[in-house]
């Protein structure tokens, strides 16, 4: 299913960026997956929040591994509803590589988002 320019599908080998990621990088994209929210404004409404694969790794189950979140960023200080048990399509520019902080990678696939709507999975 094409949503937008590009799909990316969650099947990403563990602890590798491959090529046709990387070749993604500040490209515009849509992703389906399920929200984890990270951080909310005064009136609970969602700025930042990892997308991820499955709820399992949302909220259940076992902690994701770094190539199975996309730290996602609402573009131009929106925000969105909290969705944690609901499929939905984000669309953005995805970066791909290393972020650092403190000597630490914290996540590899971070998105500034325009547009978060209900999605299959």
């Amino acid at each position: 299913m094409l949503l937008g320019p590009c799909v990316v599908l969650f099947y990403i080998i563990p602890c590798v960026v491959i090529g046709h990621f990387q070749a993604l990088d500040g490209k515009k994209v849509a992703v389906t997956g399920f929200m984890f929210p990270v951080e909310m404004d005064d009136e609970c409404h969602v700025k930042r929040f990892f997308l991820v694969k499955n709820v399992s790794l949302c909220c259940f189950g076992r902690t994701p591994k770094m190539n199975e979140w996309i730290d996602v960023t609402m573009a131009g200080g929106q925000t969105v509803e909290a969705v944690m048990d609901i499929p939905i399509i984000v669309s953005g520019a995805l970066k791909v590589g290393e972020i650092v902080e403190r000597g630490r990678v914290i996540s590899i696939y971070t998105m500034s988002a325009v547009d978060v709507r209900q999605g299959d999975v």
